[in-house]
């Protein structure tokens, strides 16, 4: 029964292309999953987590953490102490993964979207690897295949763990608006028979099922608790199979399972993913990048359901949806989609246009405005934070103008703009008399803002003024009617924010109606250094100029951070931040300057996590991850910027 598996899987483990991590020295849990579900996991391919969509509470996850503690919410040091804990490669997993030392690890992802470990345990060769498939009967499976080519009998074990806790997400923040309180926890587990368990929480409601097959897991030798112990003897010359599979739903339906499942299963995964950049991955450390964040978007940030798609800023640690995240996200999906359609299947193309077309249908259809979006939203669309954010009004605009650019889709943008008109009349309302300025309770940053008028979100606001113009003109016919109002608005912008620092004429980050005027950048502002890009100055603007020359300079205080790694960040997070570099990137793009882009993309190149993403904050001395190892936004913005800095032919090593 298992021969033809084992043999079929070989050869794909062969055939398949395969692209070494960046950096082999794993610095955080490698990540796969299929938008409905996604799994976190460690050195030796055991789980760190596994976490999936919940109808009500919006993520549910297990891991083997204890409980985020109702009275921490507020307390950032704890909420950073809660997240380093979820990145922690030393601690306990669970799942299927070898007992004993696995020596000569080595870590690459099969087809650039299934992580796989290989090592030798004692002679014998070992390859770890997982998956999941989705959103249809969603399922995470586990592989563990042992090859023998020495010619002694050998013995190898290996664990089937249950030891976790299944819970909420917690979805603790540093700039806290409300906690939402986790259900009281009501556990129940047991095992159905050797090597199948339920593990459930009927408070949520919620359970995981696992199974174990293959003829691996022959001889059980422990159960202790919630873990199996297996041993299995292997010939010489001959190969032995574990396979591990999890559902983790409200309430699960087992699978029919069989070896032609798994090797379908495996087959569409490799399938959903563009060869052509995994093959460009395999040499060119910058298509690395643009690949593993594609897929980190597509396999755990992307919740499917019906006819809608909520898009995560990631999976582990904030499990929520912010548009302002959303919108770099989905657009790198587009802009590759554009590029390098060609290259693309059917089937590839297909699956990109479904995800952001169903996250318009999520963004107007699903999730809860009063009239207006919430600073973030869980993914059933519920609002977490009700904090109002402009510029959380502002990106939905654009996303469905640059949707309609990237795909026509015009019967969808012709129901969605009147929403999006609606919008924009709400918006106008919140504007003092004589004025087009519209004020912001917080920062991109989360942050709370004393003065009211906020400069990269008046950008970003002329932005969507003229989105929903093109709107208009493209899709419903009636001409453009905001052409003045943006001229009006352009000027007052450039009239009320312009200001002298330090005997220089720059713009100051915010201001008041009485004059008073804060001098600050953060990491999170990328509508200011877009400004040329989209139209709002010239490059040679002196006072743009000044700027961000102001924003990259000590003078920026609690906006930059020096050091052998500084650079501009945030007083949300205060250490340098790689989404600053990123602005750095498109400053250079802006100016001409390759000098610069060259430094900033060698300095890229070292604060790169091994599985190409980039974190929120870095160590100005030491390039460390400083804060949360997952945030999709800066590894989605810097493949942004990659593809337009670099044609799809070049070799940009």
């Amino acid at each position: 029964m298992y021969e033809q598996l084992k043999n079929t899987l070989t050869a794909l483990l062969r055939e398949a292309p395969a692209v070494p991590l960046y950096k082999q020295n794993l610095d955080k849990p490698l990540d796969t999953g299929c938008g409905y579900l996604a799994a976190s996991l460690g050195r030796l391919g055991e789980l760190r987590s596994l976490s999936a969509y919940h109808a009500q509470h919006g993520w549910m996850v297990v891991n083997t953490l204890p409980p985020f503690p109702a009275d921490k919410y507020f307390e950032p040091e704890f909420v950073r102490q809660y997240r380093r804990a979820q990145a922690d490669l030393e601690g306990p997993g669970f799942g299927l993964f070898p007992w004993g030392e696995v020596k000569d690890l080595t870590y690459s992802w099969l087809g650039g979207c299934v992580p796989l470990v290989q090592g030798e345990v004692d002679g014998v060769r070992l390859t770890a690897g997982s998956w999941a498939q989705g959103p249809e009967a969603p399922a995470l499976f586990q592989v563990l295949l042992w090859e023998n080519a020495t010619d002694e009998v050998k013995s190898v074990a290996f664990h089937f763990s249950a030891a976790a806790g299944l819970s909420r997400a917690a979805y603790g923040q540093l700039t806290e608006g409300g906690p939402i309180p986790l259900p009281a926890p009501e556990p129940r587990f047991c095992w159905e028979a050797a090597g199948t368990f339920l593990l459930q929480d009927r408070a949520l409601p919620g359970e995981l099922r696992g199974r174990l097959w293959g003829d691996a897991p022959q001889q059980l030798v422990e159960r202790a608790d919630r873990r199996e112990v297996y041993r299995a003897t292997l010939q010489p010359g001959e190969n032995k199979i574990a396979v591990a599979c999890y559902q983790l739903a409200e309430a699960v339906q087992p699978l029919e399972l069989g070896p032609e499942h798994l090797l379908a299963s495996l087959r569409a995964k490799l399938d959903s993913f563009p060869a052509s950049l995994v093959q460009r991955a395999k040499e060119d450390p910058w298509a690395y990048v643009i690949m593993r964040n594609l897929d980190y978007i597509l396999s755990c940030c992307t919740v499917q359901l019906d006819d809608w798609a909520c898009v995560l800023t990631d999976h582990q640690l904030l499990p929520l949806s912010w548009n302002r995240d959303a919108y770099y996200q989905l657009r790198l999906l587009r802009e590759y989609y554009t590029a390098y359609q060609a290259e693309l299947t059917p089937a590839q193309r297909r699956r990109i246009r479904t995800i952001c077309r169903g996250h318009l249908r999520w963004l107007f259809g699903r999730a809860e405005r009063t009239p207006f979006w919430a600073r973030s939203h869980l993914a059933t669309g519920a609002r977490k934070d009700a904090s109002f954010q402009l510029d959380q009004q502002c990106y939905p605009l654009l996303e469905l103008a640059e949707h309609h650019q990237s795909f026509g889709d015009a019967a969808l943008v012709r129901e969605l703009t009147p929403q999006a008109e609606k919008l924009v009349g709400e918006l106008l309302k919140l504007a003092e008399p004589g004025s087009l300025l519209l004020p912001t309770e917080e920062t991109p940053a989360d942050d709370a803002l004393d003065l009211p008028y906020h400069f990269s979100s008046q950008i970003l606001w002329l932005r969507a003024l003229e989105a929903l113009d093109y709107l208009r003109e493209a899709c419903c016919g009636p001409k453009p009617k905001f052409a003045a109002l943006r001229r009006r608005l352009q000027a007052e912008i450039r009239r009320t924010f312009a200001a002298e620092l330090h005997n220089r004429r720059l713009f100051a980050y915010a201001v008041d109606r009485r004059g008073e005027k804060l001098f600050y950048h953060d990491a999170n502002d990328l509508p200011t250094v877009l400004g040329p890009e989209w139209g709002f100055c010239h490059p040679q603007d002196e006072l743009w100029q000044n700027t961000m020359e102001f924003a990259f300079s000590p003078a920026n205080q609690g906006g930059f951070y020096p050091g052998k790694f500084g650079g501009l960040g945030s007083i949300h997070t205060p250490h340098p931040w790689p989404l600053g570099d990123v602005q750095l990137l498109i400053l250079a793009r802006a100016t001409g300057d390759a000098a610069l882009r060259q430094r900033v993309l060698h300095k890229l190149l070292v604060l790169l996590q091994a599985d190409g993403l980039l974190p929120e904050a870095v160590s100005a001395a030491t390039g460390q991850v400083a804060s949360r190892h997952w945030f999709s936004w800066p590894g989605a913005a810097l493949a942004l910027e990659l593809l337009k800095l670099h044609g799809k032919d070049e070799n940009h090593n």
